[in-house]
């Protein structure tokens, strides 16, 4: 496969033309990236303090420079009975998920298992209505018009019953019950719906005569020597996981099933950083695949910002920080309890992870200021 220049010159050319506790425990940081003491370490640092100050218990960040180690380091709580959070903590990745689920898609198309154009009616046949309009690009991709089952009827019942498990049959089944947003297959219009993810993993099941779990491990985790990172299966939970939050109510007990291929993943912050640079260099998606996944359109509001788009199973956005900003591919999460953010910025190669344990934090601003401040360190470097 091609490397990071010819590749994020495909990305480019297809592209960008066309989710009060404890005061914040002492920093913890891996043996890596830049040294202790120096301008990068304390801005990385203070952006991590900041993060913390918006009320979540507590923090992983990681900054991946090209030609040197990753960065990890964490703050505050990884549990409110008062354990500490670390660079080695697994957290919930959510929707994050999506992107691991659509590389193993476009894999699969690479490979002639599948095709962009085969119908959901051709893989599952009875299963959705109008399935026979609906192709396999806008599962990976927003525009499917299915009703996101995710919403608050569902969640209420999830936290109701937090160790129910859930078939991913089921899962299409309440959303199918509820009705199409609008006509499958209509063309300009935008909604993003877990749904499409649930039905693109029992497509990949269907394909491969395996679960996706294997595939995800097989054709990514163990490739990529992922330890840290696991595809949650019977309701057992990782060890060493963080615990999530929603206000006071731990949610790290919740089977995780509910949310299948559109976001039960948990990994490290080192992990995440090691598939983005894998990913964007190349090793898991030849040229053609990465500008698919590079086939961005406007996310069409909605709460979403004015400078989303959306492609497949990639997101693309720009990030600002002060007077420095950039364009950067990746995706976030907000589930359980977790709000995560991967980015990668393709003009620089930096890779940024940000994770937060409180359901209703956000981690775009220390993502932003992360970035910011591992660019403004390049351009240092270059002078």
């Amino acid at each position: 496969m091609r490397q990071l220049p010819a590749l994020r010159a495909a990305l480019l050319a297809c592209a960008l033309l066309c989710a009060l506790w404890a005061p914040p425990a002492s920093a913890q940081a891996l043996p890596s990236g830049p040294a202790p003491g120096t301008s990068l370490d304390a801005d990385l640092g203070r952006a991590l303090d900041r993060a913390l100050a918006g009320g979540a218990p507590g923090a992983i960040l990681a900054v991946s420079l090209p030609g040197q180690p990753t960065w990890v380091s964490a703050r505050g709580l990884a549990e409110l009975s008062g354990a500490p959070m670390t660079p080695q903590h697994r957290f919930r990745i959510a929707s994050i998920t999506k992107t691991f689920v659509a590389v193993v898609a476009l894999q699969l198309v690479q490979e002639g298992w599948l095709s962009l154009d085969q119908t959901v009616e051709h893989w599952l046949p009875g299963l959705v209505p109008g399935g026979d309009a609906i192709s396999v690009r806008p599962l990976l991709s927003p525009p499917g018009g299915l009703y996101a089952y995710m919403a608050s009827p569902f969640t209420r019942q999830v936290l109701a019953h937090p160790q129910r498990p859930w078939q991913p049959a089921e899962l299409v089944a309440y959303a199918v019950a509820r009705g199409p947003v609008f006509r499958p297959g209509a063309r300009g219009r935008w909604h993003y719906s877990n749904t499409n993810y649930v039905l693109l993993g029992m497509i990949i099941e269907r394909a491969t005569g395996t679960t996706l779990a294997h595939e995800i491990s097989f054709r990514i985790i163990e490739p990529l020597g992922l330890r840290g990172t696991v595809f949650e299966q019977g309701g057992e939970r990782p060890d060493g996981l963080a615990h999530g939050y929603q206000r006071r109510r731990d949610l790290t007990e919740l089977d995780m099933s509910f949310a299948w291929a559109a976001g039960n993943m948990a990994s490290t912050a080192d992990d995440l950083a090691r598939f983005a640079r894998a990913l964007f260099g190349g090793e898991l998606l030849g040229a053609e695949m990465m500008a698919e996944m590079a086939s961005f359109t406007p996310a069409g509001g909605g709460g979403w910002s004015r400078t989303l788009r959306y492609g497949l199973g990639l997101m693309e956005e720009r990030l600002r920080s002060g007077d420095v900003s950039a364009v950067v591919y990746g995706h976030t999460g907000m589930l359980g309890g977790y709000r995560t953010a991967l980015w990668y910025a393709p003009d620089s190669g930096v890779a940024v992870v940000a994770a937060l344990n409180l359901h209703s934090a956000d981690p775009r601003g220390l993502a932003a200021e992360a970035l910011a401040a591992a660019l403004s360190q390049a351009g240092r470097e270059a002078r």
